[in-house]
C-alpha cells in the first residue's frame, strides 16, 4: 500500500514539472510582427478604415498607400442628425451576370439616404408606399376618389396617391357616398 502512495506522488510530480515546462517553452514564441503586411500574414483581421489598420501584441500598424485618393472621388457625405423621419429610396446594384432592378430601402431619415446615394427619395418607409411602383410623388390636396384595389373598393385623398396604390376603376368621390346612393 505505501509503495502505491509513494509511486502515485512521484506519478503526480512529474505531471506537475511537465505541466510547468511545458507553459515556459521556448517553443512557442512568436515571430515578431514589425509592419501592416506581416500583421495580416500573421492572421490578424484588418480594422475596415483608410488606410486600414492591423492589431497585434498590443501595437497597430498602418497601411502605407502609395498612391494617395483624390477628394474628389471620394463621395463627400453629410453629417446626419438621429431623427427618425422615415423614407424610401431606391439603390442601384451592380450584377455580375444580367443587369439587376433598383432595390427600395427604408432609411431613417432624407439625410441617410443622401448619403447612401439613393435615388427618388419620397417620404414614409417602403412598406408604406410598397404599391407605388414608381414611387409617385402625390401632392396632399384632398379631392377623394374611390378605387378598386385587392381587398376591395377604398377611398385615397385624390387621383395621384390611387394610382400609385396601383388602384383601378377609379372615379371622382368617397367610396361611401357612392355605395349610400345605390342603395
Amino acid at each position: 500500500m505505501k509503495y502505491n502512495q509513494i509511486l502515485m506522488k512521484i506519478f503526480i510530480s512529474f505531471a506537475c514539472f511537465l505541466m510547468l515546462a511545458g507553459c515556459s517553452s521556448s517553443s512557442s514564441i512568436e515571430p515578431e510582427i514589425t509592419n501592416f503586411e506581416e500583421c495580416i500574414q500573421a492572421g490578424n483581421p484588418a480594422m475596415e478604415s483608410y488606410p486600414r489598420q492591423c492589431r497585434a501584441n498590443d501595437k497597430t500598424f498602418t497601411e502605407q498607400i502609395d498612391q494617395p485618393v483624390e477628394k474628389d472621388i471620394l463621395p463627400t457625405k453629410k453629417a446626419c442628425t438621429r431623427e427618425y423621419r422615415p423614407v424610401c429610396g431606391r439603390i442601384e446594384v451592380q450584377c455580375i451576370k444580367a443587369p439587376c432592378d433598383p432595390i427600395k430601402k427604408t432609411f431613417p431619415n432624407r439625410c441617410v439616404a443622401e448619403n447612401a446615394q439613393a435615388m427618388k427619395i419620397v417620404d414614409g418607409s417602403c412598406d408604406d408606399i410598397v404599391k407605388k411602383p414608381d414611387l409617385k410623388i402625390c401632392t396632399m390636396e384632398y379631392v377623394p376618389v374611390c378605387g378598386k384595389t385587392e381587398e376591395g373598393l377604398k377611398t385615397f385623398s385624390n387621383r395621384c396617391v390611387a394610382e400609385g396604390a396601383g388602384a383601378t376603376s377609379i372615379s371622382d368621390g368617397d367610396c361611401m357616398v357612392k355605395i349610400k346612393k345605390d342603395d
